[in-house]
Formats: structure tokens, sequence, C-alpha cells
């Protein structure tokens, strides 16, 4: 029996395996199970005839030697590791629910031949059957063990089964017992449930009813005729200080009314009722506009509290706001802000304002006074002064946004933002600033000034006058201004123009910024035009760029002037910031640059002039070649003519040059030593070509006499060498270093080393 229970729930897979095997090739084991069985049994050596107590006295019997000795712990036995590089398959394979013999055949014999499948498939079968009895040779003590344990397991549980029915069948009768009272607990719940609420309806019902009732009767009011209404209105209306009293309480028993009414409006009988209700709603309003007006013309303080009080109990504080804002605020708009009452523009405006805030200050003093020691968030400055204003100014005073003139509009604009923000004082807590710039009507006021048409007029004023002042021809007269070109003092004048207090907006700092930037880059780039004109003298480029220089020498002091003062009071975070700074060094970068390529162009220009007198260098071989003529003893006159155009300039420009000689004359004079180098190389060249020509000319010839005297070659060499040397007297007459030609000393060594070595050769051969 222990047997063949490990053979049925131990080793499933491994005999499902050989089953399949089997059954697809037609081994020689007729049966799967008797293969296996009768391999088991030859390997572990088991007498199924004997019992465990016998077979452990047999001396030839592993298995049951092993049962009676103490086995140490079991562990699971991993299957074979069947890898892809031992087998043509792999084990998975065989473990699929739908596996088929013909697609596996077909897939194996695409990698490797039938003899090679056959035999990895029989190796395979001897490896599981190996680990089927490794299997149960070592757990079969604990197996055969427990076997034993659960001999007489099943009488147990049969008799522990009846007595278990029987606990059941009781908690099945108990639950059923304690649903059925349950249901009926919760059924009488759910009518206590209706009762109470049944009975909370009713007291409501009659809560209204009285309530209805009182207000009527402190109210006389009558449901009869409203001609007994109006008379009972006109009763408690003339009572004074007893008539605040009353609708203080009135308004009470109308607060717990009007909550009773709000939660069971839908009942007919609260549909029935609700006439009346309306005519104690009415005649409660029309009595507390009648005291509220009442208290504000004769200034009854006492009265106007117990009003803003009784409006605060019924939860209608809009409804005063609106009330004052209509019986008080729109008279007085009506009076002070109208056409004629800003007569004459300008001061007529300030005026108005001023009125406005008078009243702000006076008559709603006492309102708000009497608001502040009231609990019920009443705003009369925000919600009633502020919108009348708003729409007095829209429906009365139009013209006041029209940014067709861009000097009255600045002046309607900056007077308008100043009345703003006197009335923003008037806000005594921070709470009532915020309500104020979030109301509707401040937000639609702001909206009505047209900011971007005014700056678009000041920019086409500003830009178009700098660019008038372009367009006229440049003159370096003084013109009475701090530079002698009246671009940079026009510049000048515009930037300081855009941040005047009667053309400066606050709302459009980061458009003047802006502009202040594009004015500048505009001057740099003017000067950037003027070294590409070639019509203007070198006197007018000297002077633009001599302003130049200074103008953006000086533009850090002017922004620091005009500008920062404006922009620290705005935006002071913005001005001290690193694109800020930035901003500045690239405007005055760009103004530098741009006067260095003026620099640059009169360089390049007095260079090809100069370069062009350098010519005549070239023919100084041509003058002692055969000629016999005495040796040098003075420069050339080419070497002077050269300097001409630099002498010339400083003598029309020393007064924008000045000490910057080196500046405007460096650049030339690199250019002019450089190609005088280059034509001294070549005239040297050609002379040592020649040179040695002649020599070898006359080493073949016989000579009869010995030749004497300096050789025209030495005359060429040393006549270079005399122009070499004036060169460089002509440039330090002009002021310039010679630290500032690197090519200059390169050029008088070379003219020297070639006439030290024509003074060594010797004169006879």
């Amino acid at each position: 029996f222990c047997f063949c229970f490990l053979l049925l729930f131990v080793a499933p897979c491994a005999m499902a395996d050989s089953f399949r095997l089997q059954n697809t090739f037609g081994t020689e084991e007729e049966s799967g199970v008797t293969t296996v069985v009768s391999s088991t049994a030859e390997s572990v050596n088991v007498d199924f005839s004997s019992s465990p107590e016998s077979t452990g006295k047999s001396g030839n019997a592993s298995a049951p030697e092993s049962a009676t000795k103490e086995s140490p712990p079991a562990t699971p036995l991993p299957r074979p590791e069947l890898t892809h590089m031992r087998y043509c398959f792999a084990e998975q394979e065989f473990l699929v629910g739908n596996f088929s013999v013909d697609g596996f055949v077909a897939r194996c014999r695409k990698r490797v031949p039938l003899a090679v499948m056959q035999k990895d498939l029989s190796e395979y079968l001897t490896g599981l059957k190996g680990a089927v009895v490794e299997l149960i040779n070592k757990d079969y003590a604990d197996f055969v063990s427990l076997s034993s344990n659960l001999v007489g397991l099943d009488r147990a549980i049969a008799r522990l089964a009846q007595p278990l029915e029987s606990l059941r069948e009781e908690v099945l009768a108990i639950k059923g017992v304690m649903d059925l009272e349950m249901r009926d607990v919760e059924r009488a719940l759910r009518e206590r449930a209706s009762v109470r609420e049944a009975k909370v309806m009713l007291q409501r019902f009659l809560s209204i009813a009285a309530s209805v009732s009182k207000i009527e009767s402190l109210l006389k009011l009558s449901t009869d005729s409203e001609d007994n209404q109006e008379a009972a209105l006109a009763a408690t209306s003339s009572d004074g200080e007893d008539q605040g009293k009353l609708m203080e309480r009135v308004a009470s028993e109308y607060n717990q009314l009007h909550f009773n009414v709000s939660q069971c409006s839908d009942v007919p009988f609260v549909v029935a009722l609700k006439p009346r209700i309306a005519a104690i709603a009415d005649t409660l309003e029309e009595g507390l506009q009648r005291s509220f007006v009442q208290a504000i013309t004769s200034h009854d303080l006492l009265s106007l509290k117990q009003c803003l009080r009784t409006y605060a109990i019924i939860d209608r504080v809009g409804d005063a706001e609106v009330l004052f804002r209509h019986s008080v605020v729109q008279l007085f708009m009506q009076q002070c802000i109208s056409k004629e009452s800003v007569q004459p523009p300008g001061k007529g405006l300030v005026e108005a304002y001023d009125r406005v805030l008078a009243f702000v200050d006076d008559s709603c003093a006492q309102l708000r006074s009497a608001s502040a020691s009231t609990i019920g968030g009443f705003d009369f400055v925000v919600n009633a002064v502020w919108p009348e204003v708003c729409d007095a100014i829209v429906n009365r005073l139009p013209f006041v946004f029209s940014p067709g003139v861009a000097a009255v509009f600045h002046q309607n604009y900056t007077t308008t933002q100043t009345f703003v923000t006197a009335f923003e004082q008037r806000c005594r807590t921070l709470e009532s600033v915020k309500r104020l710039r979030t109301h509707p009507a401040y937000i639609a006021f702001r909206k009505r000034w047209s900011l971007t048409v005014y700056f678009q007029l000041r920019f086409q004023e500003i830009a178009g006058a700098l660019e008038c002042v372009m367009d006229e021809p440049l003159l370096c007269e003084q013109q009475g201004g701090e530079y002698r070109t009246r671009v940079f003092d026009s510049v000048t004048a515009l930037v300081a123009k855009c941040w005047q207090d009667d053309v400066y907006i606050d709302a459009l700092l980061h458009r003047f910024w802006k502009l202040t930037l594009q004015l500048i880059a505009r001057a740099s780039k003017w000067v950037h035009m003027l070294s590409d004109d070639t019509t203007l003298q070198h006197v007018q480029l000297a002077v633009a760029a001599t302003d130049a220089d200074a103008f953006a020498e000086k533009l850090p002091a002017l922004l620091e002037r005009v500008v920062f003062p404006k922009l620290r009071l705005r935006a002071r975070a913005f001005a001290e910031s690193a694109p800020c700074k930035a901003a500045i060094s690239d405007s005055v970068q760009a103004v530098q640059a741009a006067a260095q390529a003026i620099v640059q162009h009169v360089g390049q220009l007095l260079a090809h002039i100069s370069i062009a007198s350098l010519e005549p260098a070239r023919t100084v071989s041509r003058q002692y070649r055969h000629t016999n003529k005495d040796a040098p003893e003075r420069a050339s006159a080419y070497v002077t003519a050269a300097f001409q155009p630099a002498v010339t300039f400083l003598e029309e420009c020393g007064d924008q040059v000045g000490e910057h000689r080196e500046r405007w004359l460096g650049p030339a004079l690199v250019q002019m030593t450089q190609a005088y180098r280059d034509i001294i190389d070549e005239v040297l060249t050609s002379v040592k070509k020649t040179e040695d020509s002649l020599l070898r000319l006359k080493r073949n010839r016989k000579k009869t006499a010995a030749e004497t005297g300096m050789t025209d070659d030495a005359k060429i060499r040393l006549q270079l060498l005399l122009d070499v040397r004036e060169y460089g007297d002509q440039i330090e007459k002009l002021g310039v270093s010679m630290d500032c030609i690197p090519q200059f000393p390169l050029l008088l060594a070379q003219t020297e080393e070639a006439n030290s070595a024509s003074a060594d050769q010797p004169q006879n051969l």
C-alpha cells in the first residue's frame, strides 16, 4: 500500500514523461507503470510480503535498514538539469498542456537526425527513472511512518462528524432567530425615525406659524387688506428709537423663520404661508430702508448701528450697501462728477477727485464707524462708493480715457492713478484693499486705459525725432551741446525724455526700459553705418568715433542719473540683477565696437593710400644696375611720400585723435610695414639672384685686370637700408611707439643683414 502511494503521488511528472516517451517510440517495455515499478523494486530491493518490522532484520535489504535508522532531514531532490547543450530538446516541452507528438518530432527533425533524437530521448528517460528511484529511496522512511500514523484517522473523523453536524444545525437555528429579531428591530427603528422626523417637521410647522403670527403682530400686519399693512408700516416708522429695536426683534424672528422655511419649503403648509412670509419680508425691507436712510440723514449713530445689526442678522449686508449707493452716493456723484464740473481740463479733474475723497472722509465716516462695531462684513467704501465713482467717470467723462493726445492722456492717467492710490489709503484694512483690487468695477476701470496706444504714440515721437537727426548731414562744428555730432546729443536728450515725469508711466516701465536700450542700439548701428559711407571725410569719421567713445564712457552715469531712480522705485530687484547690468554692459560695448569699426575703417583707408606710395621701392634695383651711379647717401623720396596721408590726417584731426595716435595710426602702420617688408624681401631676393648669376659668369671669364669699387648690388642694398631707416624715423615723427609695430624690427634687421653680407663679399674675383 505504501509503495503504491509513493508511485501514485510522489512521481507523477516522471511517470507521465515516461508514458509519453514509450507511447511515442514503442520501446521494449509494454507499460510505463510496470517498467517503472519493476525497476524501482529491483533498485531498492523491497520485500512486499514482509512488514516494516520484519524488513528491518533482513541483512540484504537496503531500504528497510535505512528505515530502521534515523535518517537525515529530507530535502527536495532537484530534477536533472537537461539543457539545450545536452539534448536536442528542452524538458519544458513535455510539460505543455497541449503537447503534440507530431509537432515535437517535426521540430526536432529540423535540428538533428532521427537517430540522434531517439538517443537523446532514451538518455532523458533513463535520467527520469533514476530520479524517481533516488527520490523514493531518500524519503522512504518518512512515507512509511506517514502511512502508519494515518491508521484509524477515518474512524476518528467519523466520530467527530456527528457532534459537529448537530452543532452546525443549532447555530443555524440560532442565526435564523437572530435575523428575525434584527429585522423587527430595524423596522422599529425606521418607524421611530419617521416619527421623530414627523415630530421635528411638526415642531417646525408650529415654529413657522408662531413666527409668522408674532412678526405680523409686531409689525401690526393684517392679511385682509393692503391698506392696513401700509398703515401698520407707517405706524412702526414713526417711533424713532423704538422702531430700531422693533426692527431688530423682527429681524431675529424673521431669521429663525427663514431657516425653518428653508428646511421644508416644498411642504403644502409652508407653500400656503409663503404670501404672508413675502409680505413680512417686504414690510421688513421697507422699514429697514426707511430707518437706514433716516439714520444717515439725521446722523443718528445709535439707529444706524441698529439698522446695520439688523441687516447683518438677516444676512442682507449687500442690500444695505446697494441702498447706500443709490440713495446717497449716486446723488453726490451726479453733482460732483460731470463734464461741466471738471473744467478747466486737468485742474477740474483734480478738484473732482478731491471732492470724492472728501466725501469718503466726511459723509462715510459715521457709517464706517457704525459698521466697524458690527459683525457683518460691511465695506461701504469698496462696494458702494467705488462702483459709483467708476460708473460716473466712464459714463460722464469718457474723454478722460482717450489716448489721442499723449500729453493730455498722461495727465489724466497720472491724476487718476494718484486718486486711486489715495482712495486705497481710505481702506482701513489690508483685506479691504484686496477686495477693492479684485472688485469687477476696479478691474474694468483699469482696462479702460489704452496704455499700449499711448506708448506707441510716445515711441513714434521719440524714435522719429532720432531718425530725423540721423538723416541730417554729419557736421563737425560744435552745436552748443555736449558732443560735436547732434546724434549723441539727441540720444542723450531722448533717453532722459523717456523717464521724465510728464512722459513716463509706472505701468509701462518695461516698455520704456526697452525703448532706452533701443535708442542706444540705434546710435551704435548708425555709427557702424558711417564706416561704410564712402562720401564722408576723415575728419567727419574721426569726430563721430570720438563722440561715440565719449558717449560710451558717459552712458552708465547717464542711466544712473536718469533711469535707475525710477527703476529702483518700482523694480529694485531687477535694477540690481545681473541681466540689467549685462544689458548696460552690452550697450556700452556695442557703442565702443561701432567706434572701433570707424577707427579700423580709417586705418584701412590710410594704409591703402600709403602702400601705393611704397611701390617705387621695387624700382631701386633699376636705379643702380649698370648705371655707374654713385653710392647712395640719403633715403629715397617715396618714403616721405608714403607717410604724407598720415601726416595730413593728424593735421586735420589732431583734436579728435589727441593722445590716441597709436589707436588711429597703429593698424595702418602695421599694414604698411608688412607690405613694405614684402616689397623689400622681394627686391633683396631679386638682387641676390642677380648677384649669384654675375658671380658665376665672372668665374668663367679670363680676367686681365682686377675690378675695384662698390658693386651695383651693394649700392642697392645700401639704398634699401637708408630707406628703411628713414621709414623708422617717419614713424617716430608721427608719435607712434615701435612696440605697436612688431614687423619693423624684423624689416630693419633684414636690410642690415643684407647690407653687412654685401660689405663682407670680396670686391675682386
